[in-house]
């Protein structure tokens, strides 16, 4: 459980969970050694091993990759003398070289066009931020409308992108701006991981179902172990999620294997569906759908974490995720009612949350049933024209001014409704 320090030498073919590369700095990873005064005959053309630049760099690269998850690139600014470090050379391609003597580089990242380029001298840690973005992206110069529109071509709207433009608990549509449209780096949570692996497995018994194919607990749960693995965890969260989800799928597959069959329909893509709503293209997954007869359908979602009985909710955290679990099994409903594979021939009367893993007080799983009736499909609907107008008209709306609550999301949905805002 110690922490490891160790020069890259060292570090070879071992592997950590978090590695910090410290000190990334030119004259530590790159420094151009004072030549020997003794030189070789002209007729053998040897460099000492380790001195040449690819030298280096391939060391650098071996203590880059010894990272099996988070990896951290540290540097400074000025060295104890008070003088300015240089960049390190492999984090800054040649044109990114010539760029920065004239601040281009800076220049691109802030959409200036009025900016001097010899006004000022980039700092070290924004020159390693612009370099970092130019190997992902091609240089512009415009208004920054101009590049958020280009995000928006050909671009369709799933319930998660609502969702989290509407919850101004998370920050609204500042948040959707930042985790939907610009798509800022976000390391995914063990949780997310899990839900993932959860999910992967029951797709996979479906899909076995569909073959004709029964699985056997056994393999159910190799299945999951296999997929959780495939995340790449740290060894403590591995170990404590497996058992977890080992424990719940036993509980599960025990209470609800006779009610997976052959003709439903797992993990339906609706990007390619043609589903709009006034102007607004909508796209979206639903976990499962069940034909319950000839016209009507049923959409479930399932849910990991911990389950509930009651739509209510016990406290605003609780509503509030209801709320959108609500809004979640409508906006399917509107998915499947509007697509090119059920439109105008199936309708939608129930949606289900099934939570995967059951209660602790007495080992139930739970299913939370929704009757979906019109007045609320029709209320959204309405908001969802009004959020995707906004979005490709790249209007969006500050929101400090609602409570941080159900009540101010519910405010700022009927004030989108109403045109106040």
């Amino acid at each position: 459980g110690a922490v490891n320090l160790l020069t890259a030498h060292k570090a070879k073919g071992l592997e950590f969970e978090t590695v910090f590369v410290l000190s990334c700095q030119d004259d530590i990873w790159a420094n151009k050694k004072i030549p020997s005064k003794i030189s070789l005959p002209i007729n053998l053309p040897v460099e000492p091993a380790g001195d040449t630049e690819d030298d280096q760099l391939r060391l650098f690269y071996v203590a880059l990759t010894r990272a099996k998850r988070f990896l951290y690139i540290t540097s400074y600014k000025t060295k104890e003398d008070g003088k300015d470090s240089q960049k390190l050379r492999f984090l800054i391609t040649q044109d990114d070289e010539e760029k920065i003597l004239k601040n281009e580089v800076l220049k691109n990242i802030y959409f200036n066009t009025d900016f001097d380029p010899y006004e000022t001298t980039p700092e070290t840690h924004e020159v390693l931020t612009a370099s970092w973005l130019n190997y992902h992206t091609p240089p512009f110069i415009g208004p920054e409308k101009d590049l958020l529109k280009t995000l928006l071509d050909d671009y369709k709207m799933p319930v998660t992108h609502l969702n989290n433009f509407l919850n101004i608990k998370k920050g609204g549509p500042q948040f959707f701006l930042e985790q939907n449209l610009l798509r800022f780096p976000q390391a995914k949570t063990v949780s997310g991981s899990y839900g993932s692996a959860i999910h992967s497995t029951l797709e996979k018994i479906t899909l076995e179902i569909k073959k004709g194919n029964k699985p056997t607990l056994e393999e159910i749960l190799n299945w999951f172990t296999n997929f959780l693995r495939r995340e790449r965890l740290s060894q403590k969260d591995f170990n404590e999620y497996n058992e977890r989800g080992v424990e719940a799928l036993t509980i599960f597959w025990k209470n609800k294997k006779d009610s997976f069959n052959k003709e439903d329909i797992s993990e339906f893509n609706f990007k390619d569906q043609g589903v709009v709503v006034g102007e607004a293209q909508l796209s979206g997954k639903i976990d499962k759908i069940i034909n319950t007869d000839r016209n009507i359908i049923e959409v479930h979602d399932y849910k990991t974490g911990k389950p509930v009985e009651e739509w209510s909710g016990k406290d605003d955290y609780e509503k509030t995720k209801l709320y959108e679990y609500e809004k979640q099994l409508l906006f399917y409903k509107i998915l499947v009612e509007n697509s090119r594979e059920f439109g105008n021939k199936k309708e939608v009367e129930r949606g289900v949350l099934e939570f995967v893993e059951p209660k602790k007080s007495n080992g139930k799983i739970i299913d939370l049933e929704l009757k979906l009736d019109k007045e609320k499909t029709d209320k959204l609907k309405k908001i969802i024209e009004i959020v995707y107008k906004k979005i490709m008209n790249l209007d969006f709306p500050n929101t400090n001014n609602y409570s941080q609550d159900l009540k101010g999301i519910q405010q700022f949905e009927n004030d989108l409704i109403e045109g106040k805002i």
